[in-house]
């Protein structure tokens, strides 16, 4: 795809098809990078490392979404710090067009009329047995205490860019179509916290990290702003009816209190607001592997989902080779 292509994309639609991002990094209380990349077929998701930080008090488990607590040992539960490798799960994964309300995930079939890509509503689009952990994120995070808690996530935490200068000539990870940086991807990225184990799943957070953020492109000249005040989410919601077939999608914005915005902290973005994501009030005993003891917990758990909306005005090739990191904090009471 050429520049004089990429200038015809109209603000506001999917990205292109050939647009594919690679995970190299990513943080549960924690620290990650993400980088993606267009004009391949494929990408190696080498590197992975998830990283997970717990308060006193508390152990966690990040394992794939769906892990039932019964396949859980003793020791895949960790204090403090948990740093995983490159996880079977995620082997797969290659981050591309994707639009969510946080709950259910679908990959559009896109069609081009007159340069502009845009989804087709005329066809099935792949949904989440198609794409999870291929086109976005998505773990359960178990949580487990010696005595009942509440479990939090923090205001301190944040998606934050690697690059420091993100707009002017000397931009860092500079972009090739324009005076920014590449970094500025971080405003299309989202994250949302849900319960999926109730009859209509929870959605306990959907946060955009970076609402600041704003890629324009007036008559073939792209330029990020940081001053965009929007605190909606748009993204296109899918009826399905019974025996999976796909009869109505529907673009829909969403906005507070669905959708949570960060805070500016001293020149930084975090969420700003502490957020109760899950209490452990049910009861399990697991055995010692070491000690042959049997040790009753309370455990419950999430699912994380990070993905990078399509329907956002920065998800677009201009921020091809954007990358950033994932800092969550969890606390208990």
């Amino acid at each position: 795809m050429n520049d004089t292509q990429v200038t015809k994309r109209k603000i506001g639609r999917m990205i292109a098809k050939n647009l594919i991002v690679m995970l190299v990094a990513v943080i549960v209380a924690l620290t990650g990078v993400l980088a993606w990349f267009t004009n391949k077929t494929s990408a190696d998701a080498n590197g992975i490392s998830v990283e997970c930080k717990a308060p006193d008090g508390i152990e966690i488990a990040v394992v794939e979404k769906g892990t039932s607590i019964d396949t859980l040992h003793h020791e895949d539960f960790h204090e403090g710090k948990i740093t995983l490798g490159e996880q079977d799960f995620l082997k797969d994964l290659s981050l591309s067009e994707v639009t969510s309300d946080g709950i259910s995930f679908y990959k559009p079939v896109l069609k081009q009329l007159g340069g502009t890509a845009m989804p087709d509503t005329s066809q099935q689009w792949e949904g989440e047995s198609d794409i999870i952990n291929k086109s976005y994120i998505s773990f359960d995070l178990y949580v487990r205490s010696k005595s009942e808690q509440t479990v939090f996530l923090e205001g301190t935490s944040k998606v934050s860019t690697v690059a420091q200068k993100l707009i002017g000539e000397h931009a860092e990870n500079k972009s090739s179509l324009g005076d920014f940086s590449r970094d500025c991807i971080v405003g299309a990225t989202r994250l949302s916290v849900v319960d999926y184990s109730t009859a209509t799943p929870d959605r306990k957070l959907l946060w955009i990290p970076r609402p600041d953020l704003l890629l324009t492109n007036y008559n073939g000249t792209f330029q990020v702003t940081t001053d965009n005040t929007s605190n909606t989410h748009r993204c296109w919601k899918v009826t399905v009816a019974e025996g999976g077939v796909q009869t109505n999608h529907q673009e829909t914005v969403m906005s507070p209190p669905e959708v949570t915005t960060s805070t500016k902290v001293n020149d930084e973005y975090v969420l700003g607001t502490k957020n109760q994501i899950t209490s452990l009030s049910t009861s399990k005993i697991f055995t010692d592997e070491k000690g042959k003891n049997n040790v009753q917990y309370y455990c419950n758990h999430v699912t994380v989902n990070i993905w990078i909306e399509g329907e956002d005005d920065e998800a677009r090739l201009a921020l091809v080779d954007g990358e950033f990191k994932v800092n969550l904090d969890l606390s208990i009471k």
